[in-house]
Formats: C-alpha cells, sequence, structure tokens
C-alpha cells in the first residue's frame, strides 16, 4: 500500500499595460494498493485532487505610476476524484487485463468585475470499462488487442451574470454520451535492440466543463468564450507504425509515422469581438486579447511522423533531440464548407526539442531545453495576415534535492528574452512573457 500527498504552491506576477497578480494551490492526495494471487495481479488506485487559482488584475494608472485600477478578481476552485480497479492475469501464452476507470469532477468559476460578478459551476462524470489482452507468439512477436467503453454526463451547470444592465441566470442542459473504442497491435522483436510495433484504434474525448461553460480571461494572453454547445470529440480510426532501437548502451533511437481521423473535432476558433454574447461587452478583456472558443470542427486528418534519439555521454551528462512534422487539415466543415482543405489554426507543421541534461544526485540536476516552434494560422480561413511567424525559445530548469522528498528548484523560461506569440487577437499579436524566473519548494511525503 502507497499513500502520496503533494502540496504545490504557486505565485506568478506578470506586468504589461495590466498586472495580474495570481495564486495556484494544489493538494493532491493518492492511495495505491497492489495484491499478487498466484498468476493474478490486483489493484487498487484512487484519488483525490484539489486546485485552486485566484488572480487579481490591476491596470496601470498614469496618474499614480502605480497598478492600482480595478479590471477584474478570480476565483476558480476544482475538485476531482478517482477510482481505478484493475486485475491482470496469465492464461496460458496470453496476459488478460480487465479494469475500471471512474472520475467524477466538480468545478466554479467566480469573476468579480467592476460592474458586477460572473459565476458558473458544473460537474463532470466519467465512467470507462477495458479490457486487454496480449498474446505473445514465441520470443519475437506480441499481439494485443482490447476494448474500451466510455460513458461521459456533464450535469447541474449553470450560469449568473450581472455585469451588464440585464442580468442573465440560467441553468445549463445536462450532456451526455458514450462510446465504444475497439484497439489492437503488433510488436516484433528484429534482434535484442531492435523493435517494430504497429498499432490501430480508436478513441473518444468528452469536452470539458470550462470549454462547455467557462467565460473569462485565461493569463494575460487570451480570452476564453465557453461554447455549452459542443459535443464529445471522436477519433473514428487512427494508426502508427514505427521502430525502437538500442545500438549500444548509450545510445537509443525511435521512429514512428501515424495518421488519424477525427469526427467533431475540438479545434480552436478564434473569434472577432462583434461575435462575442451580449453579457460580455469588449470593455471586459483587453482589446490585444485573442478571444479562443473550442467548436467541433466536423472531419479532421491528422498525419506526421515523430523522430528522436538520445545519447548519454557518461554517467551524468546526456542529451536528446525530437522533431515531429504534422499536417492537420479539416476534411469536412458545414459551418463554413469554403474551409475545407485548409489547416487547422495554431498547429504548427514543424516542432523541435532539443534538451541537454546534466544529472548528479550529489550536487543537482540541471536541465537546458531549445524548443523551435514552426509558423502556424491563427483562423480556419489560413490568412496570411494573420498567420504567426515561427520563433525559439531557451528554458533552463536546475533542482536539488535537500533531503528525501523534499526538493527546491528553480525555473528560468525564455533566458534569451525573444519576443514570440501563441495566440493572437482579430487586430493585434498578443505576446507571451519575457523572461521569467520561477523558484519553487516541492516536498512529497
Amino acid at each position: 500500500m502507497k499513500l502520496d500527498y503533494t502540496y504545490f504552491h504557486q505565485h506568478s506576477l506578470t506586468r504589461t499595460s495590466t498586472e495580474y497578480d495570481g495564486h495556484k494551490d494544489t493538494n493532491e492526495y493518492s492511495l495505491n494498493y497492489s495484491l499478487p494471487i498466484g498468476k493474478t495481479d490486483l489493484s487498487v488506485k484512487s484519488y483525490y485532487f484539489d486546485y485552486s487559482t485566484e488572480t487579481e488584475s490591476r491596470k496601470y494608472n498614469s496618474t499614480t505610476g502605480a497598478y492600482d485600477r480595478f479590471y477584474y478578481d478570480y476565483d476558480i476552485p476544482r475538485d476531482d476524484w478517482g477510482l481505478m480497479l484493475e486485475a491482470s492475469t496469465e492464461l496460458g501464452s496470453h496476459r488478460v487485463t480487465v479494469g475500471t476507470d471512474l472520475k467524477w469532477g466538480k468545478c466554479d468559476s467566480r469573476y468579480t468585475y467592476a460592474t458586477g460578478k460572473r459565476d458558473f459551476g458544473g460537474k463532470q462524470d466519467l465512467y470507462s470499462l477495458y479490457v486487454n489482452d496480449e498474446m505473445f507468439a514465441g520470443d519475437k512477436v506480441v499481439l494485443s488487442a482490447g476494448l474500451r467503453y466510455d460513458y461521459w454526463k456533464n450535469h447541474d451547470a449553470d450560469f449568473y451574470d450581472d455585469t451588464t444592465d440585464k442580468p442573465y441566470a440560467f441553468p445549463y442542459p445536462d450532456k451526455n454520451d458514450d462510446a465504444w473504442s475497439p484497439r489492437a497491435g503488433v510488436v516484433y522483436k528484429v534482434r535484442e535492440d531492435t523493435r517494430l510495433r504497429t498499432s490501430f484504434g480508436t478513441g473518444f474525448k468528452a469536452p470539458s466543463l470550462y470549454n462547455l461553460y467557462r467565460s473569462g480571461p485565461h493569463g494575460s494572453t487570451r480570452f476564453d468564450l465557453a461554447n455549452p454547445g459542443l459535443g464529445p470529440e471522436k477519433m473514428t480510426w487512427s494508426y502508427d507504425a514505427g521502430f525502437d532501437m538500442e545500438p549500444n548502451d548509450n545510445l537509443s533511437l525511435t521512429l514512428t509515422w501515424y495518421q488519424s481521423s477525427f469526427k467533431d473535432f475540438l479545434g480552436d476558433r478564434t473569434v472577432d469581438p462583434d461575435e462575442l454574447p451580449p453579457y460580455i461587452p469588449p470593455g471586459q478583456f483587453d482589446p490585444d486579447m485573442a478571444i479562443i472558443q473550442k467548436v467541433n470542427m466536423g472531419k479532421i486528418d491528422i498525419y506526421g511522423v515523430e523522430a528522436g534519439f538520445e545519447v548519454a555521454f557518461n554517467s551524468k551528462w546526456s542529451a536528446f533531440v525530437n522533431h515531429t512534422y504534422n499536417v492537420s487539415k479539416i476534411k469536412k466543415y458545414q459551418e463554413a464548407p469554403e474551409d475545407e482543405g485548409n489547416y487547422l489554426s495554431y498547429c504548427p507543421k514543424n516542432v523541435t526539442k532539443i534538451g541537454f541534461i546534466y544529472d548528479n544526485p550529489a550536487w543537482f540536476t540541471l536541465g537546458i531545453y531549445l524548443t523551435n516552434v514552426g509558423s502556424r494560422y491563427t483562423d480556419f480561413k489560413n490568412s496570411d495576415t494573420k498567420k504567426l511567424e515561427g520563433y525559439q525559445v531557451i528554458d533552463m530548469k536546475i533542482l536539488r534535492e535537500i533531503f528525501k522528498g523534499m526538493e527546491v528548484f528553480l525555473s528560468l523560461d525564455n533566458v534569451t528574452d525573444e519576443d514570440y506569440s501563441e495566440y493572437r487577437s482579430a487586430t493585434t499579436i498578443t505576446y507571451c512573457p519575457p523572461f521569467t524566473a520561477m523558484l519553487g519548494v516541492k516536498y512529497d511525503f
């Protein structure tokens, strides 16, 4: 039996023309229990996660030279519970696993503006059952097949807003859906250091409570607009094929080709200010913020290649390189047929990550990471005038264990202070934070 508790506190402060002073607290409790009985392994995993996010936002006052003009405050508490039961047993050359994955969640979103309040609350239930069979065909081949059932329900959600002259208060209708998701795969061991693999499957993804009901600023760069009409995203089919190779103890290589087809894909749509509902007047958010709304996209095709290698120079120094080439295109979109054949918004074709690691437990662990992201369209029209250029950013993290269970860390993001953007509004580019340093302590017991 293993009982874990993790507490994390983060204080962030960003300033442009607006100051965002945020506090995030996380309490994570988990209980894991395993019981072997002959050739059968039983396991129980349960958890409770308590999240709290609070932010005070103030505008700069040129008269006083301080950030003292009230903009808004928000408080977003969220609770998640989970229970996973699993049994795995050997039946001849087969390894059969059956289990359940049960999740419950609730959240609230409370915004206070100078003109009033905007609140929403809701609950979400996810129930899953699955079975998987691994068959060992000799020493070189492993065959697998599985089936998963998912049931999803959002309920007890409501909305209240009195920030305008006309207050709004109404319940959201309950939403639910279910899906069966089969999968199968093959792994062939060419040699001890080389594996070929391929798999095929389907999938299901429920929209989150936030995407369904929450409307409000998300950090300093974007404004999230709720979409109560969202349905689940369904992966109608997906396959991948590739290999893993370890030519020696110091080098590992991996390559994967993948292709997927989605129905009702959950994509990000950039919204013009004149499309906002009447209870969100433009004055409630910075004009430079990108307004983003999750929408169901009809049919989407995605394919690409992931490649990478990792090398250990010695017992302390190592490095890795990962590259992803991805093409995500709109195949069918009934709301805007003229966008069919275009690329999804905010999906770069090329992403490269390079890292150098120094790991010396007696002293410290140092990581230096370079991320290169290619250009991206910000709308489904693929307008060149709204295209974001690619960027490179360097991050660093230093970690040292003070004593068992306690670590102190220093994160340095955007070390070279690059001007880069992940989002843009209808008229302006929203830049990401400049060089940022965060010092923290983590204690597990």
